[in-house]
């Protein structure tokens, strides 16, 4: 990093990553430099925990540069609280929203804020609130505590030698310096960047899925059905031309996706679809109509969020995809850049030094050239570190002959039920608690139809309603009173998640023995810089994809040396097929002794 250099550090899970992030940013800081980490929040935690025992880091000062969505509302959360009879919830705002969680407490005392009025603390008291309504906007006061607090973090970078922050928030900077140099609007005028603009020291965890928060940065998702609710809910004036012309949007959007060649989804150019681009037009007049200064501000944000995206869709700048929800086909548009080598060279541009630490990512045949494309690195600057995967990550492993007989790809029931039964053979067999790791919310709701009844309490379903930070407290609780837990999970459960049981050895650890990946992770990055890839050098980067989920995945199983008897079912019926794209995924899975 010294020299200039983007290094590429690639490590199994339970390796030290933490610990050797921690040592490079105090290293880093101690002769001067400005430091950044961005990380997953959830690893964060974790890193500013490593952080505070090193003297050294603690000198030269850390904050944590965080985004509205961490925060709450106080006064939406008080008014829900007393609505719902959440007394422990009021208690909490009343008493200022204190760090109440054991990560926001340490966190606290290590870096230069009180962590007070989080989301973490806030889901604790009441896993059930609706969180896109109660967190923190752009639309709460400046008199808010949550605002001052989110406003005065944002502008502490300047204080401190080593700031954290979330890959969101790092992309949020890089376009934020970019419409600094622009465009002038109210917008910009009223923001300030939150990360230095020079960074000596950028230091990236979980750097597979930086790119894709750039891709999400840099986009605008429309979603007709929630925009037709908050209309129909809380619009008065101009509800009903509003109404019918959202209603066109609909129609066209699917119109388009129907007629497509996928018949699920559609990229293509505002040019391509004068139906939609029509339907669009329209809708946002009818929008911008409509008073939005005494309307909640729920509502508000999601109607304002559809003026923007669909702004961005009209300007022709962009390109479109579109597509249908699986499982109620509601219609989605998003709008955005396909190619984001600019705004990812100007992030290297503005570091003197990088490293990118992740368990994935070289491919199965260590060749990192794929996240050096997806990244955007300079070839000259670049630096790869030989993998780190020892032994201990894979022999306390016995890998299932456990297989679907039916193939996963149309989510028939009969896919269902074979693999509910499956499932049920691992969690009847399992020593401690099992991980079921699905593709989507309509596989995980496939698996608690069948499985309800029959594990009871022991289930752990993870749903839009119930994320997986609340699944993994709910699972160790289970665990905890002697139950062996059985979470359903997708999403975040493949990646960052830890289900160690850190109170005993290492070998009387079985919070998590058995690990299920119903499917192959294949096709779940839907962005439109991936459709470029695809398009570009066609389906092996797809497979290449998937086989990093997966090894993300199978990074659950083992985090510490010493464990012992995990076992590994990986059902997918796919794997025994002879197509070239399958034998990355058996290599991958060759690491582990399999069953006798």
């Amino acid at each position: 990093m010294e020299a200039g250099k983007i290094v590429f550090a690639e490590a199994a899970t339970g390796t030290g990553k933490g610990r050797m992030i921690a040592s490079l940013a105090a290293n880093a800081a101690a002769k001067g430099d400005t430091v950044v980490i961005s990380a997953p929040l959830a690893v964060t935690w974790q890193l500013v925990e490593a952080l505070s025992a090193i003297p050294e880091a603690c000198s030269a000062g850390i904050t944590m540069s965080l985004g509205r969505p961490n925060f709450v509302s106080p006064e939406r959360v008080s008014d829900w609280a007393s609505d719902n009879g959440r007394e422990k919830l009021l208690e909490w705002v009343q008493a200022g929203g204190k760090p109440l969680t054991s990560r926001t407490i340490e966190a606290s005392a290590v870096i230069d804020h009180e962590l007070c009025w989080m989301l973490e603390d806030a889901l604790a008291l009441a896993e059930d609130m609706p969180v896109d309504a109660l967190m923190l906007s752009s639309e709460d006061t400046d008199d808010c505590p949550a605002q001052q607090l989110y406003r005065s973090m944002r502008g502490n970078h300047t204080e401190a030698g080593i700031v954290l922050c979330s890959h969101f928030m790092l992309a949020n900077h890089v376009r934020l310096m970019h419409l600094r140099g622009l465009i002038e609007s109210e917008e910009e005028e009223a923001a300030s960047l939150s990360l230095p603009q020079t960074i000596d020291t950028l230091i990236v965890d979980e750097a597979h899925l930086l790119e894709q928060a750039f891709a999400s940065i840099f986009s605008q998702t429309l979603r007709v059905r929630p925009l037709l609710r908050a209309v129909e809910g809380h619009a008065a004036k101009g509800r009903k031309v509003a109404l019918a012309a959202l209603n066109a949007v609909e129609d066209a959007i699917g119109r388009a996706v129907r007629q497509s060649e996928k018949a699920s989804r559609v990229g293509c150019q505002l040019a391509d679809v004068p139906e939609v681009e029509a339907s669009l037009r329209t809708a946002l007049t009818a929008l911008e109509g409509i008073s939005l200064k005494a309307m909640d501000s729920g509502p508000k944000i999601v109607i304002r969020s559809a003026i923007r995206a669909m702004k961005d869709a009209l300007s022709g700048r962009t390109r479109l995809s579109m597509e249908l929800t699986p499982i109620r086909y509601y219609p989605m548009l998003v709008s955005g850049r396909a190619n984001l080598g600019w705004a990812l060279e100007s992030l290297w541009n503005s570091c003197v030094g990088a490293t990118l630490v992740s368990a994935t990512l070289y491919s199965s045949d260590d060749n990192p050239m794929l996240t050096r494309w997806k990244l955007e690195v300079p070839p000259a600057r670049a630096m790869y570190l030989p993998s780190v995967h020892p032994e201990w990550t894979t022999t306390p492993v016995t890998y299932r002959r456990a297989k679907n007989t039916i193939a996963p790809e149309d989510n028939t029931p009969q896919w269902a039920d074979e693999t509910s039964e499956l499932v049920l053979q691992a969690a009847e067999q399992a020593a401690g608690g099992t991980l079921v790791l699905c593709t989507s919310y309509l596989n995980a709701e496939q698996l608690r139809e069948r499985l309800q009844d029959r594990l009871g309490e022991r289930l752990v379903i993870q749903s839009r309603s119930a994320s997986a930070s609340m699944c993994v407290s709910q699972y160790k609780a289970l665990y905890r009173s002697g139950k062996r837990p059985v979470w359903v999970g997708l999403g975040a459960a493949w990646t960052g998640i830890d289900l160690s049981d850190e109170l005993v050895e290492a070998a009387d650890d079985a919070m998590l023995s058995d690990l299920v990946i119903t499917r192959l992770p294949v096709g779940l990055n839907r962005s439109l810089t991936h459709e470029r890839r695809h398009a570009i050098a066609g389906f092996k980067i797809t497979s290449l994809e998937g086989a990093w989920a997966l090894r993300q995945g199978l990074g659950r199983l083992v985090r510490r040396p010493g464990v012992q008897g995990k076992n590994l079912w990986v059902l997918d019926a796919r794997l025994s097929s002879k197509e070239p794209w399958v034998a990355p995924y058996n290599k991958l899975l060759s690491r582990y002794r399999l069953e006798a």
